[in-house]
């Protein structure tokens, strides 16, 4: 007796939108999940987004509003500029943390690095801190180019969680360009960038991304997707003309450390740099939490996350 045919992505994908249409939400996403699981560039049609927002609107009208701003991250990891998204998560945090009071203006902490050099380590590191909410790469993500209102997202967020924590963390590469003004808005702000070594951040990006290799991703070099993947997170890097792939990043860690070491030039008193070779010293750690302004640091030891994996990072909100 044969097996009965297991249905191809595209069937599913048209499972997932008749049952979305009939409002059976719960099957039309296991679906969509299956059909994307399958066939990830199903991702740009299938009706995931739209089921994940709509359980999340739901969760929120029945007082489940850690798992609604859940859902509503997922939105915002797919569509990062869709406002209904931003907007229900924003409603959803503060009610989230309404409890803990208003008033406070708790300090925000932000890591930076080219990527590839310990951001996952440090948000971990900040996490278990006392009185300290830690994300990593909170979506929306900001294009490197500018992304101005979902940079305006990320403000009402900080604020909203200044309210009600002593201590606001984040750590995602993006931030760079963006410091000079957030230290204007907070002087209060701390930054730590993350350096490794560039042989080794140049190596490890090449190894994870696959960057030579045909079906790569290649972030650092406009493409047209005929031999590198294009990749959501390609917005979030510059743009070399190099030849080479390895040349691009090595022009990436360098452009980047030359405006983290002008931006310690300005702003001395706001950032520190820190070898990611030395983040899992104790003694590194206690510095690091003290100039973050924590009393009573917890340290540690030699965590090393996200060794060798191929994606960006653990992503924590």
């Amino acid at each position: 007796m044969s097996k009965p045919a297991t249905p191809s992505p595209e069937a599913l994908n048209e499972q997932a939108w008749a049952l979305f249409r009939k409002g059976d939400m719960r099957a039309a996403e296991q679906y969509a999940t299956e059909a994307v699981r399958r066939s990830p560039e199903l991702g740009r049609v299938c009706p995931l987004p739209e089921i994940w927002s709509l359980n999340a609107f739901y969760l929120a009208r029945t007082w489940r509003v850690a798992e609604a701003r859940k859902m509503f991250g997922y939105v915002l990891e797919n569509r990062p500029d869709d406002l209904y998204a931003q907007e229900g998560y924003l409603l959803t945090l503060r009610e989230e943390f309404a409890q803990r009071g208003e008033g406070r203006r708790g300090r925000l902490l932000l890591g930076v690095g080219t990527g590839r050099s310990g951001s996952t380590t440090l948000a971990k590191l900040w996490e278990a801190q006392e009185d300290c909410y830690s994300s990593h790469e909170h979506p929306p993500r900001l294009a490197w180019g500018g992304s101005r209102p979902r940079f305006e997202f990320h403000r009402r967020r900080f604020d909203l969680l200044r309210s009600a924590f002593g201590f606001v963390a984040d750590v995602s590469h993006w931030w760079l360009p963006y410091l000079d003004e957030l230290i204007d808005a907070m002087p209060d702000l701390r930054v730590v960038a993350l350096r490794r070594e560039r042989a080794a951040t140049v190596a490890s990006f090449l190894k994870v991304k696959g960057g030579r290799i045909q079906g790569g991703i290649n972030h650092w070099m406009a493409h047209d997707g005929s031999f590198w993947t294009r990749n959501a997170w390609d917005e979030c890097y510059p743009d070399y003309d190099d030849e080479d792939v390895a040349d691009a990043v090595g022009r990436y860690w360098d452009d980047y450390y030359a405006a983290v070491d002008a931006l310690m030039q300005r702003r001395p008193d706001n950032i520190r740099i820190v070898p990611t070779e030395e983040l899992g010293s104790d003694e590194v750690q206690r510095e690091l939490l003290g100039f973050c302004g924590f009393e009573r640091p917890k340290l540690l030891g030699d965590l090393r996350l996200n060794q060798g994996a191929a994606l960006d990072g653990q992503h924590m909100y």
